[in-house]
């Protein structure tokens, strides 16, 4: 239900949108290779566990962009109270987000 709910998110095939998604997990890379077969849309893939050579991603802690044209941005260890992988991962995304 869970894959199902996050899928219905996206706006249906053609219509403009920019997204961001994290590529973790199996259900989710194959949701972006899906959408980032849409031409109208802008899918920016985000990872805490893989080194990206095109999107937004965490290596041992540093926030790095690959995506957008730009490195590495912050140090994430630096951030005491947001430790582990969900709060990397909720960091990206609003990093791709903004």
């Amino acid at each position: 239900g869970y894959v199902e709910a996050k899928a219905n998110i996206f706006r249906p095939e053609g219509e403009s949108q920019n997204i961001a998604i994290v590529i973790d997990d199996t259900e989710s890379l194959k949701m972006y290779e899906t959408l980032k077969q849409d031409s109208a849309k802008v899918v920016v893939p985000v990872s805490t566990t893989i080194a990206l050579s095109n999107g937004i991603f965490v290596r041992d802690g540093i926030l790095t962009d690959t995506f957008f044209g730009k490195e590495r941005i912050l140090d994430l260890k630096t951030l005491p109270s947001l430790k582990g992988q969900h709060n990397w991962q909720n960091i990206a995304l609003a990093y791709a987000a903004l």
